[in-house]
């Protein structure tokens, strides 16, 4: 989706991230599967959060940044690990003020 490290969070708000080893997806052929690194996490009871830099760069305020922290802190406020709460608050503070977008603010949620 984008080049931001996933963020892995669990159920008492303690962020983790996975950076990619590999450009976003549909960027570059890959003629097998041998090209790809695997890794395994346990990721029972944890959130999975995979969104672009539109999220992180979106504006909450004219000429404000959300970014990491602010996202981390949103979460926090919200206190769920829910992914469509969290995704639906992320996306009406990037959207509810009318700023411009600079990006998209595409986010994916997983939480097994």
């Amino acid at each position: 989706m984008g080049h931001e490290p996933m963020m892995v969070l669990d159920q008492n708000f303690n962020f983790e991230y996975i950076k990619s080893t590999l450009p976003p997806m549909g960027l570059m052929p890959v003629k097998d599967e041998t090209f790809f690194k695997t890794t395994t996490m346990d990721i029972s009871d944890k959130t999975i959060l995979i969104y672009t830099d539109g999220v992180t760069e979106g504006y909450v305020n004219e000429g404000k940044e959300l970014e990491v922290e602010g996202l981390e802190n949103e979460i926090k406020k919200l206190n769920s690990t829910a992914p469509e709460i969290i995704i639906n608050h992320v996306t009406k503070i990037l959207t509810d003020k009318g700023l411009s977008l600079r990006d998209d603010i595409t986010a994916l949620g997983l939480k097994i």
